[in-house]
């Protein structure tokens, strides 16, 4: 008897709790943004509880989500009837937050977190259906699904891997006897002085050399690229090849890092060529290692200290456009006037880029002559 009075009493304050939900009939203009709606009556109206992505200016990571949310809440519910309720908080700022139900009875926040579209975001104090989010949300994570899943920047990044023949541990253990990492290939094109294409579509980046690209608008920039990739289309271009890795794995463009080897002859095992270490001592590259890695970094280093003693190749055509400011040729000084004096009443030195070109009012021996004169 006690049982049945109590399960009467629960069951009614079920149906008391339920009929104080005012839910109000409405019809849906347009949605304005992932989180906000207008009205047919003029009010603005935003979700309760949910966290959507920025589809306005989404991040890198976030764009794909944020796009598909914003398709869906136009498709589902856009010039739809609807009903809303006011949970405690009427309005903020003329924008009315609201609780959504479909026509077929769902709760849109709920469906859109459960299928992983956005995060719950409490929204104190209005928390009438928090905990059917929170359970939405839980659901989502376990299945991965939406937001919970690979975003767009990691479905590349493994495709990268495996177009490379990259494998994780797991794999390298359970199937590295039967699979191995690409590390031959022909080469297709030379796009600058340490980056070129293979004909199977991988890029790849020689490790330790750095080198301006051809199409750097800087004079003497523009000149070191071009040599540069001139000279490496010369050693590498349309020859099978061969790349060695050292620690990196590839740069922030997915090109691979890698020491890159050409064999002049089969038959002759010595006759393999360091082209990275050619690009150094030839004169068409800078060193330039990452911290990790350390083969050759030492040898390219004591290359390269070489190479600025003795210009040659591009450090030798193009060195004197590619001094920086520090260390620029000194221009010739005009015997019949070391120090010149511009309009203006400023001391121009032959370090000055305006001295050759200068017209002075007057003309000193020395710096100090000129403070001297009050300039």
């Amino acid at each position: 008897m006690k049982k049945t009075l109590i399960c009467l009493l629960f069951c009614f304050f079920l149906l008391s709790h339920a009929t104080a939900l005012d839910w109000e009939k409405a019809k849906v203009m347009r949605a304005i943004d992932t989180e906000h709606a207008l009205l047919a009556d003029g009010r603005v109206i935003k979700l309760i509880g949910f966290d959507g992505p920025n589809h306005l200016f989404p991040s890198l990571k976030e764009r794909g989500t944020a796009r598909r949310t914003f398709r869906l809440l136009k498709m589902i519910f856009e010039t739809q009837s609807i009903k809303i309720l006011k949970d405690t908080s009427d309005s903020q700022n003329n924008i009315f937050p609201r609780h959504i139900k479909l026509e077929n009875g769902e709760n849109l926040v709920e469906v859109l977190i459960r299928k992983g579209f956005g995060k719950f975001q409490s929204q104190s104090p209005n928390t009438l259906f928090d905990s059917k989010f929170q359970q939405a949300e839980k659901i989502a994570r376990e299945q991965k699904v939406g937001i919970w899943g690979q975003s767009e920047m990691q479905k590349i990044s493994q495709y990268k891997r495996k177009i490379a023949g990259v494998m994780t541990k797991k794999w390298k253990k359970k199937y590295g006897q039967f699979l191995a990492p690409i590390s031959t290939g022909r080469v297709k094109s030379v796009e600058q002085g340490n980056k070129i294409l293979l004909e199977n579509g991988l890029c790849v980046r020689l490790l330790g050399v750095e080198t301006p690209s051809p199409l750097d608008p800087r004079k003497g920039q523009k000149c070191f690229g071009e040599q540069s990739r001139d000279f490496l289309a010369s050693l590498v271009l349309g020859k099978k090849i061969e790349f060695t890795q050292d620690i990196s794995q590839w740069d922030e463009g997915y090109c691979l890092l890698r020491h890159v080897w050409t064999q002049e002859n089969p038959k002759k095992m010595r006759s393999k060529k360091h082209i990275n270490k050619i690009m150094i001592e030839q004169g068409f590259g800078k060193v330039s290692f990452p911290e990790q890695d350390e083969e050759f970094n030492e040898s390219f280093k004591e290359i390269q200290t070489n190479i600025y003693e003795n210009p040659q190749g591009a450090w030798l055509n193009c060195a004197a456009q590619l001094f920086s400011k520090e260390q620029k040729l000194v221009p010739p000084i005009d015997k019949n006037c070391p120090i010149k004096i511009s309009k203006s009443g400023k001391i121009h030195t032959p370090k000055s880029s305006w001295y050759r070109r200068l017209n002075p009012i007057r003309c000193f021996e020395t710096e100090e002559a000129a403070h001297q004169a009050g300039f």
